[in-house]
C-alpha cells in the first residue's frame, strides 16, 4: 500500500456526532477497491483486513465504547472485509502509520498536520463539528490557576510564570494554548 487514508476529528461524541462519522466512514468504501481482496470471502479467516487506527487518549475502554459501534457498522456494511479497530496512542499511531500497518486513520487535526509531512498521508475527508446546529470552526482549551493564585487574572499575566501540562504534543492540553 503506498498510502494511508486519514479522517481528521476534533469533537467530542454526541448522537448526531456519531451519525456523521457513520456518514463520513462511508466514504471509505470508495476507497476500499484499492485493497487487495481475496478471492474466498466467506471465510472469517480469509478475508482481508481493513485496519481502521483511531487516536485513543483516554482510556481504551473509553475509546471502544465511542469507535466500535464504528467498526459493527464497518463490519455489518462490508461483510468482505475483516474491520480491524485499532485503538492508539500518540506515539503507537505514528508508529503504525509508518510502518503501514493501518488503512485508515482517525486523528486530531494536529496529529494529521505531522504524519502528512513525515509519511505518505492524504486526507479523504475531514468532520466540522456542530453545536445547536452551528458548526464550529475553532479549536481550544483551558488555562487555569489555583483559586488561591491571584497574581493571574487575563493571558497578560502569564508571561515569566511557569505553566504545565500534560503533553506539549497535544492539540487541546498545549499548542492551542500558545
Amino acid at each position: 500500500m503506498d498510502s494511508v487514508s486519514v479522517i481528521a476529528l476534533n469533537s467530542r461524541q454526541t448522537a448526531a456526532y456519531r451519525l456523521a462519522v457513520i456518514a463520513l466512514i462511508a466514504v471509505l468504501a470508495a476507497f476500499l477497491p484499492s485493497l487487495p481482496l481475496k478471492a474466498d470471502t466467506t471465510s472469517p479467516d480469509l478475508r482481508p483486513p481493513i485496519r481502521l487506527g483511531v487516536l485513543s487518549y483516554r482510556a481504551n475502554r473509553i475509546a471502544s465504547e465511542r469507535w466500535q459501534p464504528t467498526a459493527d457498522y464497518l463490519q455489518h456494511s462490508l461483510p468482505q472485509y475483516d474491520v480491524e479497530l485499532l485503538l492508539l496512542r500518540h506515539h503507537e499511531l505514528e508508529a503504525a502509520v509508518k510502518n503501514r500497518a493501518v488503512d485508515f486513520v482517525l486523528t486530531h487535526p494536529d496529529q494529521y498536520i505531522k504524519l502528512h509531512a513525515t509519511d505518505a498521508l492524504r486526507a479523504i475527508a475531514t468532520l466540522t463539528p456542530v453545536t445547536d446546529g452551528n458548526p464550529l470552526s475553532q479549536f481550544g482549551g483551558v488555562i487555569f490557576t489555583r483559586a488561591d493564585h491571584r497574581s493571574i487574572h487575563t493571558l497578560q499575566d502569564l508571561p515569566g510564570t511557569t505553566l504545565v501540562s500534560a503533553r506539549q504534543d497535544a492539540l487541546g492540553v498545549y499548542i492551542a494554548q500558545q
